[in-house]
């Protein structure tokens, strides 16, 4: 496999959808159903693409070879069509490891201020080299990446869970999503201009 491939600088920002996917509404299916989870299988359904590549963090759930969990948060994940999802391998050595030796997968992506997120379970290909590999290599340099790429991992969704907090059981998405909007400015203030 290629290793330690790295994008040329590029003066280009990040799109805030990061993917190939427009943005769209945060909103998710099944959160009417309070206390429930709404399951779709074989595809992404036509709002967890824009949700996450606007979250762009994902939580990549893989199984150690002594079966343990291991969990590692990667800021590259996309969905990528709609049937995958997609990280690279910037400094991945357990996790890419890991996945070559038993490809299942879990990626959590969580929306931290209104409690709302996808669990998206399916199996993971690495990725070094082929069309695919560069279409994704070449996605991340065009939006701007400056890591050295050494795999893609991609993931083919077989089972789409829709999460969302308790908190749904008694509060409105404005009164939670203002609750940990003003936690987090607690406890990382915004500093004035100037100030050190």
């Amino acid at each position: 496999m290629l290793t330690n491939i790295e994008c040329p600088t590029l003066a280009v920002k990040h799109d805030q959808s990061f993917a190939r996917f427009p943005n769209s509404s945060s909103s998710l299916p099944g959160v009417i159903l309070l206390g429930k989870q709404h399951v779709s299988h074989g595809s992404l359904n036509t709002r967890s693409p824009g949700f996450v590549n606007q979250a762009r963090l994902g939580f990549i759930a893989t199984v150690c070879p002594d079966g343990t969990p291991n969990l590692s948060p990667k800021g590259t994940t996309i969905a990528w069509d709609e049937e995958h999802l997609a990280f690279a391998d910037i400094h991945s050595p357990g996790t890419t490891a890991n996945l070559l030796a038993n490809p299942s997968i879990e990626i959590n992506v969580v929306d931290v201020f209104t409690r709302k997120g996808y669990r998206f379970k399916g199996v993971a290909q690495v990725l070094g080299r082929g069309a695919v590999f560069e279409s994704i290599l070449s996605f991340y340099c065009s939006a701007g990446s400056q890591y050295a790429i050494r795999h893609i991992i991609l993931v083919q969704v077989n089972q789409l869970i829709a999460l969302f907090s308790p908190a749904y059981d008694r509060l409105s998405e404005e009164q939670i999503t203002d609750r940990w909007i003003d936690y987090w400015h607690s406890i990382h203030p915004k500093k004035e201009r100037g100030s050190p």
